[in-house]
């Protein structure tokens, strides 16, 4: 089992609220740790084991030099109820935890690769994921 929920929160449960999936992400939508990464070009919702699935299979084409960062946590718990239970009786227990993704986030950064094989790895890991993604590099200025 895969370790990616928060190890403590406040609250149990979260009210869903009003999300607007369509918002462009100003914040990590650009490089800060990597020279190659994976950007949403679509919003969604990631599920920690959507996240583990793409950890898993970029870090299986790695070697020991080269590295991996990943930029997003599913920090937001979704709750649901047992099959075949009546409406009532309080809100269910916490299923699953999510990260609410917008359009133009980063979502992984990997370095010290060469850039097809970055590409390749990466393209093939986004696949894993419920949203559509693109590959963004640094350019060659800024890499030295």
């Amino acid at each position: 089992m895969s370790n990616w929920f928060p190890a403590r929160s406040k609250f149990r449960r979260q009210v869903k609220g009003n999300f607007k999936y369509v918002t462009t992400s100003l914040t990590n939508s650009t490089l800060q740790y990597g020279w190659y990464g994976l950007q949403s070009l679509g919003s969604g919702r990631l599920d920690g084991k959507q996240l583990e699935a793409t950890r898993r299979m970029v870090s299986r084409h790695m070697r020991k030099k080269e590295k991996l960062w990943i930029r997003c946590f599913p920090d937001i718990p979704v709750t649901s109820k047992p099959v075949n239970i009546r409406m009532g009786k309080g809100k269910g227990a916490v299923d699953h935890w999510i990260h609410k993704l917008s359009v133009g986030k980063i979502i992984m950064e990997v370095g010290y690769m060469p850039a097809t094989k970055a590409k390749a790895v990466l393209m093939a890991a986004s696949k894993k994921l419920g949203v559509p993604c693109g590959f963004v590099s640094r350019g060659l200025d800024q890499i030295a």
